[in-house]
C-alpha cells in the first residue's frame, strides 16, 4: 500500500498533469524537469486560463449579491446594479496578474537559454511568451472594440464605446508600467515574426493583436496632454550614466534598457522599424501599415485575411 503510494507520487513528479505543473509553477516558480517545449506552451495557455478565471470572478457584478435562503417572486430585483470595476484597481487580481508575469519570466529564462544554444534562433515558444504578456497586460477586448468601431467592421453603442475608450486611456496612463511592458512584448513579437516566422496558423492572430496594442498605446500617448520635456541627465541611483533618449522596442535590447523604458517617469521614445516614434499620430498610422505588410508576408492558409482586412480599413480610416 505504502509502496504503491510512493510510486504514484514519483510518477506524478515525473509526468505531472497540467494542473500539477501549473501549481508548481505558481507556488514554487519552477517548471518540472520532464516538461518539454510543447508542455511549456500548454503551461502558457494554462496561465491564460487561470488569469481569466480570476478576472471573471472579481469583475462579475453578480458576485456582490448574496443569495437568500428563501426564493422570492422578484428575486432579480435584489441584485444591485453596479458598473464593472477597472481590473488593475482590484488588489487581488493585480496580485494574481503579477504572479502570472513572474511565472512567464520563469518560462522565458528557459526559452532564452535555448535561444543561446541555437545561436540566436528563436523557437515558437517565444512567440507565445510575448503574446501572453500582451493578452494579460493589455485591455485587448476594449482595444478591439475601438478598432472595430473606427474601421467600420462592427457597430457598438456609444456607452460601450465610451467605456472601451476610458479603459484603454486608463491602461496607458494609470497602469503605465504594465502598459509599457505590454508594448515591449508587442514590439518583440513583431521582431519574432520578421526574423523567425514558421508560417504557423497562430502567427496572424498574434501579429494582429500586437499591432493593435501598439496602435492603441500610441494613440493615447499622441492625444494626451504633453508630458514634461525636461529630462534628468543622470540615473536616479546617482551613477554616472546618462538616461537614454530612445529604445528600439522591436529589436533585442538589454534588460537594463528595457527596465529604464518601463519604469522611467520621464518617457523614453519608443521607436519601431519602418514606423519611427510610436507615440505620434504618424507613428500610429505607420504601425498599422507595418502590421499589414507583415500579415501579407505570412502564408498561413489565408488565416490572416480577416486580420489584414480590419487593419487595412483602420489604416484607411486614419488617413482620412
Amino acid at each position: 500500500m505504502g509502496k504503491h503510494a510512493v510510486s504514484s507520487a514519483d510518477e506524478a513528479s515525473v509526468n505531472p498533469s497540467l494542473h500539477q505543473a501549473l501549481k508548481t509553477l505558481y507556488v514554487d516558480k519552477r517548471v518540472p524537469q520532464s516538461v518539454g517545449e510543447f508542455g511549456r506552451i500548454l503551461l502558457i495557455h494554462g496561465l491564460f486560463h487561470q488569469t481569466w478565471l480570476v478576472l471573471g470572478w472579481y469583475t462579475s457584478p453578480l458576485n456582490v449579491w448574496q443569495p437568500h435562503s428563501q426564493a422570492k417572486v422578484n428575486e432579480g430585483t435584489d441584485a444591485p446594479v453596479v458598473s464593472r470595476p477597472w481590473a488593475p484597481s482590484i488588489t487581488e487580481y493585480a496580485q494574481w496578474r503579477s504572479s502570472t508575469c513572474d511565472c512567464l519570466d520563469v518560462l522565458h529564462w528557459r526559452a532564452n537559454a535555448l535561444i543561446g544554444l541555437a545561436a540566436g534562433r528563436e523557437h515558437p515558444t517565444v512567440f507565445f511568451l510575448h503574446l501572453a504578456r500582451i493578452v494579460i497586460l493589455a485591455p485587448i477586448d476594449s482595444i478591439r472594440i475601438i478598432a472595430s468601431a473606427s474601421s467600420g467592421v462592427a457597430a457598438f453603442s456609444q456607452t460601450a464605446l465610451d467605456e472601451a475608450k476610458n479603459e484603454v486611456f486608463r491602461w496607458a496612463r494609470e497602469d503605465k508600467f504594465k502598459a509599457r511592458l505590454a508594448v515591449v512584448h508587442a514590439g518583440s513579437l513583431l521582431y519574432h515574426v520578421r526574423r523567425h516566422s514558421i508560417d504557423a496558423f497562430y502567427e496572424p492572430w498574434g501579429l494582429f493583436l500586437s499591432t493593435l496594442t501598439l496602435w492603441a498605446f500610441g494613440i493615447v500617448a499622441a492625444q494626451s496632454a504633453p508630458l514634461p520635456t525636461t529630462r534628468t541627465e543622470e540615473v536616479s541611483s546617482g551613477d554616472d550614466e546618462s538616461v537614454p533618449s530612445f529604445i528600439h522596442i522591436d529589436r533585442p535590447s538589454d534588460d537594463e534598457l528595457i527596465q529604464l523604458y518601463i519604469l522611467q517617469d520621464t518617457p523614453i521614445t519608443a521607436l519601431l522599424q519602418g514606423v519611427g516614434d510610436l507615440c505620434t499620430l504618424e507613428g500610429c498610422r505607420k504601425v498599422l501599415k507595418e502590421g499589414c505588410r507583415l500579415l501579407r508576408e505570412l502564408r498561413s492558409w489565408d488565416l490572416g485575411t480577416e486580420c489584414l482586412t480590419q487593419l487595412t480599413l483602420l489604416s484607411e480610416a486614419m488617413d482620412v
